[in-house]
């Protein structure tokens, strides 16, 4: 799975503005970033990847609420397509705060990982 397949499922699911992996200078302050991180690879069907939202906003309630949306929408979710990949199951874990950036902005993470069979 590619991060930008994994991105345009996030814009289309939870109506926010997602970009791969950082924040671009022109970002919205109300706006999130995807991310994969490596795992190993296998010559198996199945495979696990390992990714994270981290969704930020001027409003603290808001960042969290928003958050919470995703993970209550990821947390067991089963039989997806992100792109050209099925998702099998996605596993997610609750948000947590992770600060309030040199611009006043809330951030949570949500991070999550994906069971794809190819």
């Amino acid at each position: 799975m590619r991060v930008i397949d994994l991105v345009r499922f996030m814009k289309s699911e939870y109506s926010y503005e997602f970009y791969p992996n950082e924040f671009p200078s022109t970002a919205p302050d109300n706006s999130g970033i995807i991310r994969i991180f490596p795992s190993p690879t296998t010559s198996r069907s199945v495979n696990r990847l390992p990714s994270q939202a981290l969704v930020r906003h001027v409003d603290m309630a808001e960042a969290e609420a928003k958050s919470w949306e995703i993970y209550e929408s990821l947390r067991m979710r089963t039989d997806f397509m992100v792109g050209p990949t099925r998702v099998i199951l996605c596993r997610a874990s609750q948000p947590l705060f992770v600060e309030r950036d040199a611009n006043g902005r809330s951030v949570y993470s949500i991070n999550f990982e994906l069971l794809t069979e190819v």
